[in-house]
């Protein structure tokens, strides 16, 4: 992103990477990264930040919509660096520490959300579905 600041104004910007593909998030092919906000996030966020989004102590791994595939990295791209650039276009486009973590909640809770787990034993038209793991449900609750 290119971002013109003249003064305290934004004047223009330009988005030059963006996808809009929605199967993305839940499934992926062999040998494809999801979003990569998704690992930029993981790897650069400090611990303030991944603390308050329920994210210390987690890997790419822990994550079903990020360990479908075994890509885990992309040559000459460093998410943690990224990361950085993020959020120093977000300081420039004059984002709030408060909106900066509604952006960083939305996207830990979209991880959570795919590692929600429904127990289909009993399940029919007459009965409600079980959640296996209601603790990933409760921090997905809160993030969103």
């Amino acid at each position: 992103m290119k971002i013109l600041v003249r003064g305290r104004k934004i004047e223009g910007a330009e988005i030059t990477k963006y996808l809009l593909e929605k199967s993305r998030v839940v499934k992926l092919g062999e040998g494809e990264r999801n979003y990569h906000i998704f690992y930029h996030l993981l790897r650069g966020g400090n611990s303030d930040i991944l603390k308050a989004i329920h994210l210390e102590n987690t890997r790419i791994d822990d994550f079903k919509y990020l360990n479908q595939s075994s890509c885990r990295d992309i040559d000459g791209m460093v998410d943690s660096e990224l990361f950085e650039g993020i959020l120093s276009c977000l300081k420039k486009m004059n984002f709030s520490m408060e909106k900066e973590m509604a952006v960083f909640k939305m996207l830990s809770g979209v991880l959570y959300l795919g590692n929600i787990e429904f127990l289909d034993g009993n399940f029919d038209e007459n009965t409600a579905c079980t959640i296996e793991n209601q603790q990933t449900l409760t921090t997905v609750c809160e993030l969103l």
